[in-house]
């Protein structure tokens, strides 16, 4: 979870997300206001996570067409 550089407070897992949803590269903090700016290495993480959540929804949604292709 970020943490914010002003405030040293710890963000909630859902205001995170509520951030990661949103373009661009600048969130503010939820206690204080700041403009916090993602580090590079937290961006690959992001993008990491975001591909191994693409790809299993497509090996999910393609597992799911053939087993009922078979029974049509």
């Amino acid at each position: 979870m970020p943490i914010c550089r002003s405030c040293r407070r710890k963000w909630k897992y859902k205001q995170t997300l509520s951030n990661l949803s949103r373009s661009g590269n600048q969130w503010d903090c939820p206690f204080c206001g700041e403009t916090q700016y993602p580090t590079f290495t937290s961006m690959i993480r992001f993008a990491l996570l975001y591909f191994v959540a693409a790809a299993s929804l497509l090996v999910f949604v393609l597992l799911i067409y053939h087993l009922f292709k078979w029974q049509v």
